[in-house]
Parts: structure tokens; sequence; C-alpha cells
């Protein structure tokens, strides 16, 4: 599905920034920094001016979980940026792109961050991944460390978002 924002504010943007020597959310080792592109880059062509930031011109294409899915998406000219979903599956011992309940895919997270990191920067498609399951998050973020120049270089922002621990209005 493809929806829009109708009203952005600051308070609907989060950024991670990974600092170098510092150990990572999940405990592990040091990654490399990463940081967006400035804004500068961004003002390059019209179409890219103001999708960095909150916008109502950001047009977001939901639940790409699936080769089909992503590669629709890539190639829809009005899309700007990109949610999916990653999941761990136990069939092929890795970080997937679905939804709960589903736990496999034809999509796995390494082929997902591949297909839009060699996304032409001139049609960048801005990134967001909900993380579903704990287990996931230290694979994939060391892999979007790791892409991280190929993002910068194909214009994608990356947001994160884990809801990998329970709440008070955990369903079950």
């Amino acid at each position: 599905s493809t929806w829009r924002c109708k009203q952005p504010s600051e308070n609907n943007i989060k950024r991670a920034v990974v600092t170098p020597n510092a150990p990572d959310a999940m405990g592990g080792g040091p990654t490399p920094e990463w940081t967006p592109p400035p804004p500068a880059k961004l003002r390059a062509a019209p179409r890219q001016e103001a999708l960095w930031a909150p916008s109502s011109n950001q047009v977001w294409r939901h639940s790409c979980c699936s080769r089909a899915a992503l590669e629709d998406a890539l190639g829809a000219d009005d899309v700007t940026a990109i949610e999916a979903d990653v999941v761990f599956s136990p069939a092929r011992g890795a970080a997937v792109m679905a939804h709960p309940p589903r736990t496999d895919s034809d999509l796995t997270f390494v082929d997902f961050l591949d297909r839009c990191c060699a996304h032409p920067a001139a049609t960048p498609k801005h990134l967001k991944l909900d993380f579903k399951e704990p287990r996931v998050v230290r694979e994939c973020l060391r892999a979007c460390a790791a892409a991280a120049p190929r993002l910068r270089h194909a214009g994608a922002a990356l947001w994160l978002n884990a809801d990998v621990l329970p709440g008070s209005r955990t369903r079950r």
C-alpha cells in the first residue's frame, strides 16, 4: 500500500547516528559512523528538495516484504520512501523481510538492502525498517553500517524502528 505524510513534524523523525568506537545497541563492538548526506546534495534536484525531512511531499510504500513488492516500489516514480518489516526465518537461519505472523519470504534482509543500495540516486528511495524480533537487530545493524556508503551514494535516508521489547500493552 502507498500512503502520504499528511502533517509532518520534527516529532516523527527518528535518526540513528552510530558513533565510532561505541558499542552497538546489542552490546557488540564498534560500528562505523553513518550520517545523513548534507542538505546541499539533496537540493541538487527539485524533486529531492524537501524529502530528507518530514514533508507532505513524502510518499511511502508500506510493507515491501517480497521481491515483487520491493521492485514495484523501486520502480514507482512517485514513491520516495519504502517501509518493510524484518523477522527471523528459522527456515533460512537469517533475517528476512516479512510481517508477523509470517516467518519466511522470498526476500532476505541482505538482498533487500543490496537492491535498495543499487537503486539509482537520481530517484532516491528512503528506507524505514521495522524490526519485529530482537535476534535480527544486531545482524541487520551491522549490515546497515557496512552498507552506509552505498546508501549515502544512493541518496537514501534510513529510519529504524524496533518493536522488539514487550511494553505495558504487549499483544499476546
